[in-house]
């Protein structure tokens, strides 16, 4: 679908932007960024955690820890371990819950 497609246009446009600006050039992170976002918002956190790191860390080493854009992807950092920590925890959590749910007593009605 359209998250398929746009994972192969920013990796096609990463790939140009390192040829050509280099490895550490600020536009070169904020296309390692991209797909990144695009990994994010087809739930594949775990690929997508990396790239993020990556490109935080590039961003924070060539532009400053402060820079808005090194500040954007800490955040989405951020999230993107939150969300991958979620989903790992989730079916622990429900077998927990239903586990649980068999040694509560039954209430009747009436």
């Amino acid at each position: 679908g359209k998250y398929k497609d746009a994972q192969v246009i920013t990796q096609r446009v990463h790939s140009k932007r390192k040829s050509i600006l280099g490895e550490t050039h600020p536009e070169t992170f904020e296309s390692l960024h991209n797909i990144a976002v695009v990994l994010n918002k087809k739930g594949n956190f775990k690929d997508a955690e990396p790239l993020y790191r990556r490109a935080f860390d590039g961003r924070k080493q060539v532009l400053g820890e402060e820079h808005p854009d090194t500040l954007s992807s800490m955040s989405y950092y951020a999230y993107c371990v939150e969300r991958r920590r979620y989903r790992e925890k989730r079916p622990v959590q429900v077998r927990v819950l239903k586990r649980m749910m068999q040694f509560l007593p039954r209430k009747t009605c009436g």
